[in-house]
């Protein structure tokens, strides 16, 4: 069907939910809402802004992005969405260069605007200095992921570009709700969602009990410790030299060190870790924000006579078996092999390796990106953003 015409048909109807989005939907509904269900970020933009240049860059962004057009219902059987018209929405512009500490400021706003949890996204832009700027988006994670957040921002920012320099902005390329949904339904019904689902029986079969690392439980609500920092120069610099070597990408040695790390911690022969992927497999998915993240298991065996060369390989062929079998719902794996009575959301500690590039600028001006996403930890978290983009925050 026509894109145009797919659009028309779906409009103001019932449509199902993506199954990520489903995930979160029952997730919402039966765990502790907490600030865990929004995702949102800040970009530090180092240089002017033009306010009605960017209104009408964002504004354009959020009519091509029809995953910010729904609203949800809860239908007999299970929840649906309708796709509708452009909701409204604003642009708070906000001068916060009077405070005495101006990011603070702005950060605490962003901070509860994401606790609040109303809208299903929200938008503002803060001024923070003559010529610095923050822009904070933040959404619902049950229409927008990390992934997607980067999208709306690459697009902001070429539209933003195009329209400052008087040039012809370039035809969208998001893809389409009912286009998302085919392929989804593509996959149940040509029967691979089933063989990924045989793949995690037989992946998970005799998979140890998660061992316990000591000092490290399910964190209390407001009780979790952060720490965030920078690898050495020294370091990356013997990173990048190990994948030269090795053809092993950095996160591969990444999971590696932590595996290493929790066996000596715990004693256990075999690492378990809960691993963010993103879901998405076709160029159609990878090309439209929306959410389909999802959260999968890795194991790891820990060996202290072996290399860390060799726990690297080890890990590549693990996650590279994880991401081709990464369409099937962490949360379903949960339910279906017996893990969902336990009180956890994950299946080890959790590890977010933010590999896909952020290009660090805004409209050709540097830029900073600040992930103010919140999640839930039990024993520990690490996420870790791109070497020389993204800023890195560890959480432990």
């Amino acid at each position: 069907m026509p894109r145009n015409g797919s659009y028309i048909a779906l409009r103001h109807s019932t449509i199902p939910l993506l199954d990520a989005q489903e995930g979160i939907w029952f997730a919402q509904r039966h765990a502790d809402p907490g600030p865990f269900f929004y995702t949102g970020e800040y970009i530090d933009i180092h240089g002017p802004v033009d306010i009605p240049i960017f209104r009408r860059a964002l504004a354009q962004a959020v009519r091509e992005a029809q995953a910010l057009h729904v609203s949800l219902t809860e239908g007999a059987q299970r929840p649906g969405q309708v796709l509708g018209a452009e909701p409204e929405w604003s642009l708070p512009v906000i001068d916060v260069r009077a405070e005495d500490d101006p990011q603070a400021a702005a950060e605490a706003w962003m901070q509860a605007e994401l606790a609040g949890g109303a809208p299903l996204f929200s938008f503002a832009l803060f001024q923070v200095a003559s010529d610095r700027w923050f822009w904070y988006q933040g959404y619902n994670h049950i229409v927008m992921d990390g992934l997607g957040r980067a999208m709306m921002a690459d697009r902001v920012s070429s539209l933003y570009l195009a329209l400052r320099d008087g040039a012809q902005p370039r035809p969208a390329s998001f893809g389409l709700l009912a286009d998302l949904l085919a392929e989804q339904a593509h996959y149940h019904e040509s029967g691979q969602a089933q063989q990924d689902r045989d793949y995690w029986r037989a992946y998970l079969a005799g998979r140890p009990e998660m061992p316990g690392i000591p000092g490290h439980g399910q964190a209390a609500p407001g009780s979790v410790l952060r720490q965030t920092g920078h690898l050495p120069g020294a370091a990356v610099a013997r990173l990048r030299e190990l994948t030269r070597d090795t053809g092993v990408s950095w996160p591969r040695f990444v999971v590696a060190g932590l595996a290493a790390y929790v066996g000596r911690m715990s004693g256990a022969d075999e690492a378990v870790f809960s691993l963010p992927v993103t879901g998405r497999l076709t160029p159609l998915a990878r090309r439209t924000p929306s959410t389909m993240a999802n959260v999968l298991p890795l194991r790891v065996r820990v060996d202290p006579a072996a290399s860390l060369r060799s726990t690297a390989r080890h890990v590549a062929e693990q996650v590279n078996q994880l991401l081709a079998h990464q369409r099937y719902r962490g949360e379903s794996l949960r339910r279906e092999f017996g893990a969902a009575g336990d009180g956890r959301w994950y299946f080890g500690p959790f590890l977010n390796i933010m590999s896909f590039d952020r290009d660090p600028q805004f409209a050709g001006q540097r830029a900073t990106i600040h992930d103010l996403s919140s999640r839930k930890v039990e024993e520990f978290n690490v996420v870790v953003g791109k070497i020389g983009r993204a800023s890195c925050r560890e959480r432990v």
